[in-house]
């Protein structure tokens, strides 16, 4: 499952397809998004592990399990997102 987050609210669910050497992992563009950030949760570890930011919309997971969870976070240039 694969989910795509700003904060903690879910915007869009993403795809998994297989690739040459694991999985990819995919979502559509976030208007304003200016990087996203890919995190892993598996069966063994009950937190998630940041795997990588990137600024497109995909990402190869070449060391992945069958039961792993993927979650996407993106940051947008919001300078009020930040202030209480």
């Amino acid at each position: 499952m694969v989910l795509l987050y700003k904060d903690t609210a879910v915007t869009i669910a993403a795809g998994i397809t297989n690739a040459e050497n694991g999985v990819k992992l995919s979502w559509k563009n976030v208007a304003g998004a200016v990087n996203y950030e890919l995190y892993r949760k598996n069966s063994a570890n009950d937190e998630w592990v940041l795997l990588a930011t990137v600024k497109g919309n995909s990402y190869i997971d070449k060391r992945y399990n069958r039961m792993d969870k993927w979650r996407v976070i993106y940051d947008d240039d919001d300078p009020y997102d930040n202030e209480e």
